[in-house]
């Protein structure tokens, strides 16, 4: 081996490793968005345009969103192969002029969706579902309430309930075959917690079905909360506030919004001295996502606040807030923790106000959201990943390689000598 050659191959090998540890940003992923529906959208089976938007859900090609329109017109609506559906509105329902009627946000399972709905004057809610493309009402809660939007999922709901009207308890329920009753509150025969020390005495009222699987959240006896998953029979705690936090300090002190896929869930969790971040219980590991010490990608500063995880195949969207202003919605799609959208882009030739995703948000590599613009319209959008970043190795292994040539270098200079 010549000099030459040896000090070609060295500068090759220290340009590759300087390459690799600044080109992260060039290499980040990138996004194409689509729109679904905005302000300038006509109102379908309905007058007018779009006034307002829920934030949406997606799974595949499909995107299911609450709109609004004037006059009070409040729907669910579907884009199922580009083209946008009404899955019902207030007229559809039958709501008559002299009642309040009042509709969550939908969750999806391929082309069903699944919403409540509360009539404020006769009461009573009632959780819809249009499976086999006919709308269908599962429930009815004249003493209750639904309080939060059902989950869906091969074509059972789970939700949850709270007959306040009639005694103080609460219930997760589903219509699956033989777990009716998930979990039940005090003051009647309350559901034991998973390791026997006590019972159940509240739920958060977005409990998610998938995949069999049930989760929700839930505070009992001596101050425990946490969220939990039924399978079956069987009962078990996701993660609890006697939990450690990852890469934190102490533990767990509550939680927040959740996402289940493939019975993991990507969870907002808060601790102590104002610790809070987006984690995962990927293959019963709990790890963090994303946290206050993590500094925003293409942002400045660190991130602040967090809400609204969405799981789907291992990977988290998220929306996220830091200092001046700045929100953005984050994901690790293809391993990295990258930007897909903030407030300093362009989006449809406008600028950003807010951004917002919930929990059925991701499916495969896109993500459905809820924009509004600084000119007072808003919209529903999707954005659907078109590059993954290059991934980099690790920093021992890049040293090693340049180590390695350093060390042959210097052997050949000896041996020459």
């Amino acid at each position: 081996m010549t000099k030459n050659l040896l000090r070609t191959l060295v500068v090759g090998a220290s340009v590759t490793v300087l390459s690799l540890l600044v080109g992260s940003e060039a290499d980040a992923a990138s996004f194409n968005f689509s729109k679904i529906a905005d302000t300038s959208t006509l109102v379908t089976n309905g007058s007018g345009n779009f006034t307002d938007f829920g934030a949406p859900a997606i799974d595949g090609s499909n995107v299911a969103f609450r709109g609004k329109g004037s006059n009070g017109q409040d729907g669910i609506y579907i884009s199922e192969g580009g083209t946008l559906k009404r899955i019902a509105d207030r007229n559809s329902l039958g709501q008559s002029d002299n009642e309040f009627f009042t509709l969550t946000n939908p969750s999806i399972d391929r082309s069903d969706v699944a919403f409540s709905a509360y009539k404020a004057i006769r009461g009573g809610d009632s959780i819809y579902t249009n499976i086999g493309g006919k709308l269908n009402s599962f429930e009815s809660a004249i003493f209750g309430s639904f309080a939060g939007p059902p989950s869906l999922d091969k074509g059972n709901v789970t939700y949850y309930f709270n007959a306040a009207r009639r005694e103080p308890r609460q219930e997760i329920n589903s219509t699956l075959p033989g777990l009716s009753n998930v979990a039940r509150s005090a003051p009647v025969v309350a559901t034991p917690l998973p390791d026997g020390s006590g019972r159940f005495f509240s739920f958060g009222s977005f409990p998610s079905l998938n995949n069999g699987s049930i989760a929700f959240y839930g505070t009992g006896s001596n101050d425990r909360r946490g969220i939990y998953i039924r399978e079956g029979e069987t009962l078990k705690a996701v993660v609890e506030n006697t939990n450690g936090i990852p890469n934190g300090i102490g533990n767990f002190s509550d939680f927040g919004n959740f996402s289940l896929n493939n019975g993991s869930v990507a969870f907002f969790a808060t601790g102590a001295n104002n610790q809070q971040g987006i984690y995962t219980n990927l293959s019963g590991r709990l790890s963090l996502v994303a946290d206050t010490t993590i500094n925003i990608p293409d942002g400045n500063g660190n991130f602040l606040r967090f809400d609204n995880p969405s799981l789907d195949n291992g990977n988290v969207a998220f929306s996220a807030i830091g200092s001046n202003g700045q929100q953005g919605i984050y994901t690790n799609l293809g391993g990295t923790l990258t930007k897909v959208i903030d407030l300093k882009d362009l989006l449809d030739g406008k600028s950003l106000s807010s951004l917002s995703v919930e929990r059925e948000s991701l499916s495969g590599n896109a993500i459905a959201f809820l924009a509004n613009f600084t000119n007072g319209s808003r919209g529903i959008f999707r954005a659907d990943l078109a590059k993954k970043p290059l991934a980099i190795p690790e920093p021992s292994l890049i040293f090693g390689v340049l180590a390695v040539a350093t060390f042959g270098c210097t052997s050949f200079r000896r041996k020459s000598n």
